[in-house]
């Protein structure tokens, strides 16, 4: 069985909301495009219970990550979850990005609604 059908819920943040073509379908205004705001975006429009399934499987992906090099990172969230973006790119390991994930997931909802959210260009 593939991560795609056991882990939806990253499915759905990465294939839906950090694909390939995440830069160009918010509207950033001034704003820089980067990946805090898109992750607090799907956040605000999920269930308390798709947060924690959320939450829950990025921690499983975390945990088989450590047990794989970079390369099993890649496979993993590019082939099987369809991420699009590349963490190596700016500077970080998938570890630090994942872990960085997480915490805006867990952070309180107040603190993730003060925050910059885009909207899609054709919502």
């Amino acid at each position: 069985m593939s991560y795609y059908e056991t882990h939806q819920y990253l499915f759905k943040l990465f294939a839906g909301y950090l694909n390939s073509d995440w830069k160009e379908i918010y509207l950033w205004g001034s704003q820089e495009p980067s990946y805090p705001p898109i992750v607090r975006k799907l956040k605000i429009e999920l269930s308390k219970e798709e947060i924690g399934e959320t939450i829950k499987q990025l921690k499983e992906i975390i945990i088989v990550g450590k047990n794989s090099d970079n390369d099993g990172w890649m496979d993993i969230l590019t082939w099987d979850l369809n991420l699009g973006y590349y963490p190596p790119g700016v500077g970080q390991t998938y570890e630090e990005w994942l872990s960085d994930v997480l915490k805006i997931l867990e952070e309180p909802m107040e603190e993730t609604q003060k925050n910059f959210i885009p909207k899609r260009i054709k919502e």
